[in-house]
């Protein structure tokens, strides 16, 4: 049974970007649209590598366009870390969605040196959908 879909609020998006390949970054965006055309949120980055995991927040903000001649929205969004507020080259993404807000695809940078790059990402809403499972009942009786 499915619960809740991700917009729960009037303006307010989340989002999972993955990319194929081992060892590649999860990447969850929480974004809540500000005005006409602007986006601000949390972007989390996380980095799971051989026996470790790094997680990296970064604070963004950016805007949205209806792409002419095409039924997509194109997303432009910059942002830092929440420690190093006066760098605003520590993470970018592009993306370009469907007009629905619930597919896509990405590409973002993140870290200033050396740059980590990564293309062709997929974007999912539907990820962040909850299931609800009810609990069952599995005793039995041996006698």
């Amino acid at each position: 049974m499915v619960s809740k879909s991700i917009h729960t609020a009037a303006g307010s998006l989340n989002f999972r970007i993955i990319s194929e390949g081992l060892f590649q970054p999860i990447l969850q965006l929480s974004l809540t649209k500000s005005s006409a055309g602007s986006l601000s949120g949390t972007a989390n980055l996380i980095i799971k590598e051989l026996g470790r995991e790094s997680n990296l927040c970064f604070k963004i903000h950016g805007n949205y366009k209806t792409l002419p001649n095409s039924p997509g929205i194109l997303i432009s969004l910059k942002g830092d870390t929440f420690a190093d507020k006066d760098n605003d080259d520590l993470f970018s993404l592009e993306m370009e969605m469907n007009t629905e807000w619930t597919t896509g695809i990405a590409s973002y940078q993140y870290q200033a040196k050396p740059a980590k790059i990564i293309r062709n990402a997929t974007v999912s809403s539907v990820l962040f959908i909850r299931t609800v499972f009810k609990a069952q009942d599995y005793s039995f009786s041996f006698y």
